[in-house]
């Protein structure tokens, strides 16, 4: 596992110029498998910053960081959303959102934390910085505003062979079995943050 640093983009926007961010950014960053991945990084992460519709988080390698050179090794962007549950009958309704949810069977929608965007580096591999730690980050960042306004239901969309091979491990599920036009998957999960804990290690502060 590679040494990193999780850092805000926000938290860079405040201390260096935007064009110098979105340049190290750029010619740091490629992902060749998933290409809507880079073009958001590269050309609408720092607008989503700026007009606070999402937040993003880099992982930096640490040691490149220390010699001077700025190397994203992953990132991932979450934001507040809600869907749509009108079309799921009252059965599908408890089992999505649990038996606790206060007039669950009438309601059209649900809050939840969506991650928009997560992905790595093609410079590097899973085993410097794989899929499970980057998404337990995410998780951990979202437990901070989950302390503050609640929640629990976390979402994301992902092609089939992503869910079969990666998500469907850590406890995401299919909200429904069509996917969208585009080929999507639309997952959920319910996270009990208060029990969520990193492994030692994982995180460099």
């Amino acid at each position: 596992m590679l040494d990193y640093i999780l850092v805000s983009l926000s938290d860079l926007l405040d201390s260096f110029k935007e064009n110098e961010i979105e340049e190290k950014i750029k010619s740091s960053f490629s992902c060749r498998r998933e290409k809507d991945l880079e073009s958001f990084l590269h050309e609408k992460a720092i607008l989503y910053e700026r007009s606070s519709l999402g937040r993003t988080f880099l992982f930096l390698d640490k040691v490149k960081l220390l010699e001077g050179v700025f190397s994203v090794i992953g990132f991932f962007t979450t934001a507040q959303t809600s869907y749509d549950i009108s079309v799921l009958s009252k059965k599908r309704k408890r089992k999505v959102l649990g038996s606790a949810v206060p007039g669950r069977d009438s309601l059209k929608s649900f809050p939840a934390f969506l991650i928009g965007q997560i992905g790595r580096n093609d410079l590097y591999t899973s085993e410097g910085l794989n899929g499970k730690t980057m998404l337990n980050e995410c998780f951990l960042q979202l437990k901070q505003v989950s302390k503050i306004i609640g929640g629990e239901h976390v979402i994301l969309e992902c092609r089939e062979y992503m869910f079969k091979n990666f998500y469907e491990a850590q406890g995401f599920q299919k909200f429904v079995e069509e996917p969208t036009p585009e080929g999507l998957l639309t997952l959920y999960n319910r996270i009990k943050f208060n029990e969520l804990h990193i492994l030692k290690g994982q995180s460099q502060p």
